[in-house]
């Protein structure tokens, strides 16, 4: 039988653009860009991965590369404060169609939020959280603003690690 390649889905691994750190690297240009991604996936075309959630202070441009500015540090779709860089009204309309997934970046200190509670599908959970608990002040983290709620931490561990069930705030 002969191979027919027609059938096969088209999945980007990951795709985005910068806010900053490049002349071209600006939150109009990215939001643009990302925009006609998200609308591209949703109409069936593809399928992708953003890149990235969060902006990653701590990165560097990569040595024996034309990369010599910080762009690299500048992809997040939100900033190091949890602040969204610009709208995506695909995955932010709750009337909107197709697949989705929605980033809520929301945190308040004073409220518990609206965690999913049931780990069978992410079995790391319950331990990751303790660890955070434990450990969440802890230099490493200071990057990702993290507060000591159960919401900060459980967004975290979702958004970063991939080892919790998401968590709206």
């Amino acid at each position: 039988q002969e191979f027919d390649d027609s059938k096969l889905p088209l999945v980007i691994g990951e795709t985005g653009w910068p806010t900053a750190g490049h002349k071209d690297a600006t939150v109009a240009n990215a939001a643009t860009y990302i925009n006609n991604v998200v609308d591209m996936a949703q109409s069936g075309a593809i399928n992708v991965f953003l890149f990235e959630a969060f902006d990653e202070g701590r990165k560097e441009a990569l040595e024996g590369t034309l990369q010599v500015e910080t762009e690299e540090q500048n992809f997040g779709l939100v900033d190091l404060s949890g602040n969204p860089k610009f709208n995506i009204p695909q995955l932010s309309d709750p009337t909107a169609t197709g697949p989705r997934q929605v980033l809520t970046v929301l945190d308040d200190p004073n409220q518990g939020g609206a965690c999913e509670t049931n780990f069978s599908a992410h079995p790391e959970c319950q331990g990751a959280l303790n660890y955070m608990f434990a450990n969440w002040q802890h230099p490493d983290y200071e990057y990702y603003k993290l507060k000591g709620t159960r919401c900060s931490l459980q967004g975290y561990l979702n958004a970063v690690e991939n080892k919790c069930p998401a968590c709206v705030c």
